[in-house]
């Protein structure tokens, strides 16, 4: 298996922008792809169908997930986010189960699931020295579904090492690395979003092709975006230019695009998606699926919001309304051995 904790491209080079790098990085795959096809015509009749819809925030209130006023609910944001990545077995293909508390969840809801549990037995989980020392007989029987250990269990650890030893020695914790960046997710290389990728190599997602740097970092936009939408309203997670992210790049928000028309696939690609084929990270079918993700919602934004009369709409609730609609879709999603969603 190939190094899936570095992928090829991403050095610090990816963090300390004045501004998000992610659309500029990508939108010159999306004009020259030839797997992946934004259906440009379809932009207004979608913009125009969307005009009065409301776009929310989700509120991430879950039994899975810790109240809002819980001491350690910050960190868990955070250190799921660290953890965000591949929910599907590569043998069966089935989706990470697991049942906790008498309830069954999937995906990585099954995950957030048994980190909580984790979490209410022994709070300590969420600290810097608890996660740096942990070891894989420790870990092992906390991230244990009912389809057996989560996928990609010894890469997860080495996220939750990486994650408690930056902790312990730079910031404490989550809450002092926000503090640090001034609640801005990006702020001349201080930022949130900056921090996470020139501090902590498990959240970095770059991409190389055509010898051209693509850049995506979608669970490090995905953190904050999570943390300002839970603590709205807070003086917990108050990031000032959440407006600045773009969608996140995964496997579900494409699916969102191709139900509205938006995205098509080569037959090809899409035989292959179909098939429940493996797609190799860093492929050029791959990179093109998450650049038009990125570039077709961004244009899709830049439609809507010339037509709105009230308050604009951003990537960040945009992502939300298509991950939904992606989740009521029965067609398969695109599969990649990779940590970076």
């Amino acid at each position: 298996m190939p190094d899936l904790t570095h992928p090829p491209g991403c050095g610090e080079g990816a963090s300390g922008n004045m501004n998000n790098p992610v659309y500029e990085s990508v939108k010159w795959l999306a004009e020259e792809s030839v797997h992946v096809t934004i259906h440009r015509e379809r932009l207004c009749e979608v913009a125009e169908r969307m005009v009065d819809e409301r776009f929310d925030y989700p509120t991430w209130r879950f039994p899975c997930l810790p109240d809002v006023g819980d001491p350690g609910s910050l960190e868990f944001f955070f250190v799921i986010n660290s953890l965000n990545f591949k929910f599907w077995h590569s043998d069966t293909r089935e989706r990470f189960r697991a049942t906790v508390d008498g309830e069954t969840y999937m995906g990585a809801f099954a995950m957030f699931a048994l980190l909580k549990h984790w979490y209410d037995e022994e709070p300590a989980v969420l600290t810097g020295e608890y996660l740096r020392n942990l070891t894989e007989e420790k870990a092992a029987p906390r991230l244990t579904g009912d389809t057996g250990p989560i996928p990609l269990l010894k890469e997860r650890i080495m996220a939750l090492n990486e994650v408690g030893r930056v902790l312990s020695d730079r910031y404490g914790d989550f809450a002092g690395l926000l503090r640090a960046s001034s609640f801005r997710c990006f702020n001349h290389g201080d930022g949130i979003v900056e921090r996470l990728l020139s501090d902590f190599p498990t959240f970095r997602d770059c991409g190389i092709l055509a010898g051209r740097k693509l850049v995506f970092n979608k669970r490090a936009q995905l953190a904050p975006a999570m943390a300002f939408a839970r603590f709205r309203g807070t003086d917990i997670a108050p990031i000032s230019d959440i407006d600045e992210l773009t969608a996140f790049a995964d496997y579900q928000v494409p699916k969102g695009l191709l139900a509205y028309g938006l995205l098509g696939y080569l037959d090809d690609l899409a035989r292959r998606i179909e098939r429940r084929e493996l797609l190799p990270m860093g492929s050029r079918e791959e990179l093109e699926i998450r650049a038009n993700t990125i570039c077709a919602v961004e244009e899709l934004l830049c439609e809507l919001n010339r037509r709105r009369k009230g308050k604009k709409v951003n990537a960040v609730q945009m992502d939300y309304h298509l991950w939904k609609m992606a989740r009521d879709d029965p067609r398969p999603y695109h599969l990649t051995e990779t940590t970076a969603y």
